[in-house]
């Protein structure tokens, strides 16, 4: 485990490859100020544990991690993970000041399969600690594959998918959007598409930049605007790591 001299000032930390629970709590015991973990493919080389109990067990050290306010928990193949009662704990022992819970549980449905294995205890994320933090629970079918989802509660109708984006697209000379919020940017053909969507768009904010060259992102948004011949622009705002090396 880290001593005082060896914590790492790391702030945001995405984590999106197989990693056994040892490694990362290891791994955390170094990073004690995050803002940001996102953890999508830990690795239980036992089958016969349950799963989130391990995890708050060998995770004691998020209770020192008093600074994060965002966590994204991606899942599969177990549906232990995927109680109300456990995450609750789990929440309640990684910081006071967690403003923001992604946790996304996922299956794949095969022919056999006619209902969710969860059906019916959805009314577990129905308590006041869900409520009171405006984190809402939810389920979709996306092609074979069904996905429980806890996230916060925000307007669905301002809610666009690439999906929406694309059927958008055909109709962009009567669309007229002002404003536009993005939570996170992964390459810069996002920002093709948006612009040219987006014809009259005043206000552009971004909350995280997940492009490893982030001075080339940025002075490649300049000559953008420029070549689609926007005037109305008015207001850009990135927010960015102060523990970026290259800012």
């Amino acid at each position: 485990m880290a001593t005082n001299n060896r914590l790492s000032p790391i702030e945001y930390l995405v984590i999106n490859h197989y990693c056994s629970l040892n490694e990362f709590a290891s791994l955390i015991s170094y990073v004690l100020q995050f803002r940001r973990l996102t953890v999508q493919k830990i690795k239980i080389n036992n089958s016969n544990l349950i799963i989130l109990s391990s995890l708050s067990i060998q995770l004691n050290n998020l209770k020192s991690i008093s600074n994060l306010n965002i966590l994204t928990i991606i899942v599969s193949d177990d549906i232990t993970f995927l109680d109300a009662y456990r995450l609750k704990k789990l929440i309640l022992n990684s910081s006071s000041r967690l403003e923001k819970f992604h946790f996304i549980y996922y299956e794949h449905l095969d022919n056999e399969q006619q209902y969710p294995t969860f059906i019916g205890r959805q009314n577990q994320f129905f308590s006041s600690f869900w409520i009171q933090r405006k984190w809402i629970f939810e389920d979709e079918i996306r092609d074979t594959d069904i996905e429980y989802i806890i996230r916060p509660y925000r307007d669905k109708t301002t809610e666009l998918t690439v999906k929406k984006l694309f059927i958008l697209y055909s109709i962009k000379e009567t669309i007229q959007i002002t404003k536009v919020y993005f939570e996170e940017i992964n390459n810069i053909k996002e920002l093709d598409f948006l612009f040219i969507l987006c014809p009259y768009m005043e206000y552009f904010k971004v909350e995280r930049i997940n492009i490893i060259d982030i001075q080339s992102f940025l002075r490649i948004i300049p000559k953008k605007i420029n070549r689609i011949n926007n005037h109305h622009l008015r207001s850009l705002c990135f927010e960015l790591s102060t523990a970026n090396d290259q800012m």
